[in-house]
Order: structure tokens, then C-alpha cells, then sequence
């Protein structure tokens, strides 16, 4: 669970959260378009944004 969601259920019940370091418990995320022709401005600057700061293995992030 992120972070960001976990928070407020640890601080409403006394939990401790810890984030997992594991290899296994690393998340991917991807974005699929119907094409770049079809983004609006602010959509395309998000994806050049993420392309830019993500590692890229052609059309695959990693």
C-alpha cells in the first residue's frame, strides 16, 4: 500500500508503517495513450515529464 494511503490508518489506529525495500515489493507503473495526436497539452507535458525521469527500454519503462 503507498505510503500516502497508509498514513491516515496508521494514525487512526496506532499502526507503524514501514516500507518494504525488497526487490519483490518494487511497483511498475505505465500510461497508455491512444496516440500522442490525441493527448492534450498538459497530458503530453506529463507523459515527456515521466518519459525523461524514467528509465526507458525503448517503448517499455522499467
Amino acid at each position: 500500500m503507498p505510503a500516502e494511503l497508509a498514513r491516515p490508518y496508521a494514525d487512526a489506529f496506532g499502526l507503524c508503517v514501514v516500507p518494504l525495500a525488497d526487490d519483490w515489493a518494487r511497483r511498475r507503473f505505465a500510461i497508455a495513450t491512444r496516440g500522442d495526436d490525441t493527448l492534450t497539452p498538459a497530458a503530453r507535458l506529463l507523459v515527456e515529464h515521466l518519459e525523461a525521469s524514467g528509465r526507458c527500454d525503448g517503448n517499455k519503462f522499467e
